[in-house]
């Protein structure tokens, strides 16, 4: 339980340039070549990592979230 203390579900987000620069290092591709859209500000924001929407580019624009790890 003490293990656990230290995590929080209310804290800011971390910059969306990192989240972008996350994502593109654990890919190898820009965002842009998989989504169309990405929100601006996340929807959710933990001590573990955070969550963006976004749409998928192929096949049909379907909407999904992107998990980031701290």
């Amino acid at each position: 339980m003490q293990a656990l203390s230290g995590l929080h579900d209310q804290i800011p987000p971390f910059p969306r340039t990192l989240a972008m620069k996350i994502f593109e290092e654990e890919l190898g591709s820009p965002v842009e070549s998989f989504f169309s859209y990405v929100s601006e500000e996340p929807v959710a924001a933990a001590s573990f990592g955070q969550v963006d929407l976004c749409l998928v580019i192929l096949p049909h624009g379907q909407r999904c979230c992107l998990l980031y790890n701290r």
